[in-house]
C-alpha cells in the first residue's frame, strides 16, 4: 500500500490499477507522521502530524491529490519515558487530531448531519444480493 499511495512519488499507473481493481473513483488517505527529537538535555519533543488527502483522477486521466485537512499535535515529555509510554502518547495525539479534523469537517460541511449516523437509531438491514449463475450449453 505504501508503494501505491506514496504522495511524495505517486505512480499514477499503479494508483489507476489499484482504483480499477477495487472499483474506486476516489480515495481519502490519512497520512500520519510521528516525529521524536531532543528538546533539551532532559526532555523530548513528540509531534504527530496528520494530513487528510483526496486522491482522484480528473477528466483527462491525471492523478490529482488534494489536501483536505492538516492538523498537528505536539508535547514535551521527560526523556526517560519508555517506548510503550511514547507509543501511548502518540496514540492520544493521533486521536485528538482525528477528533479535531472530524469537528472541523462537520462545522464546515452543511451535509454532515445527514451523513452522521444517529447512535440511538435502529441499525438498517443490509441489502441482500442474490447471484444466479446459469450455464447454457450449446447443442
Amino acid at each position: 500500500m505504501t508503494d501505491i499511495l506514496d504522495a511524495g512519488r505517486p505512480n499514477p499507473e499503479a494508483v489507476q490499477t489499484f482504483f480499477s481493481y477495487l472499483g474506486l473513483e476516489a480515495l481519502v488517505v490519512n497520512r500520519v507522521d510521528l516525529l521524536t527529537w531532543p528538546h533539551s538535555p532532559t526532555e523530548l519533543k513528540l509531534r504527530s502530524r496528520s494530513q487528510l488527502e483526496l486522491w482522484e483522477f480528473d477528466e483527462n486521466g491525471q492523478l490529482q491529490i488534494s489536501t483536505l485537512s492538516r492538523q498537528s499535535q505536539e508535547e514535551v515529555v521527560p526523556n526517560d519515558v519508555n517506548d510503550a509510554e511514547v507509543e501511548q502518547l502518540y496514540q492520544i495525539q493521533v486521536t485528538r487530531t482525528a477528533q479535531a479534523i472530524a469537528q472541523a469537517w462537520s462545522e464546515a460541511n452543511p451535509l454532515s448531519e445527514r451523513l452522521t449516523p444517529d447512535p440511538d437509531a435502529e441499525p438498517q438491514p443490509r441489502p441482500r444480493i442474490d447471484t444466479t449463475i446459469e450455464l447454457v450449453i450449446p447443442r
